[in-house]
């Protein structure tokens, strides 16, 4: 009974870690973009965390297929929902990863749906104006 709860409890600590992790590394990166790049905070952010999740969908797609340990589906979802959302889509496509899933493709629509939104609420303190052409938006 010992082996189980121990068992338990380190799923746990393994999942809570890697997401905890993935937001550290997130961090570190969008500040490195934001300072050394001269780039809006918001956008380093979102494009950092856009890259993380990416790659994170490659790597944990590269273990799937050698039998690696796996990434917890958990930290993908919070990758996704704390920016990451664009690269959640790219990595989903590109490495045909998490495709069948119902949980990821709920996910990634409502963190679509909501970032979608919160550009459109803050345009104007991002920036944008009406009839002002924004690729980066």
């Amino acid at each position: 009974m010992n082996g189980m709860t121990g068992s338990r409890s380190t799923k746990s600590v393994s999942w809570q870690s890697s997401v905890l992790t993935a937001i550290i590394l997130q961090c570190l990166l969008a500040a490195a973009v934001w300072y050394f790049l001269d780039v809006q905070l918001w956008l380093a952010w979102l494009s950092c965390a856009s890259l993380m999740t990416f790659l994170t969908y490659g790597i944990d797609k590269l273990a799937a297929s050698r039998g690696w340990r796996r990434t917890p589906e958990w930290t993908i979802w919070i990758m996704i929902l704390t920016g990451g959302v664009v690269g959640g889509w790219f990595g989903q496509f590109v490495f045909r990863h998490k495709t069948r899933k119902w949980t990821f493709w709920v996910v990634l629509i409502l963190a679509t749906v909501l970032y979608s939104a919160l550009l459109w609420v803050f345009r104007e303190q991002l920036g944008v104006r009406r009839g002002e052409f924004h690729p980066l938006i």
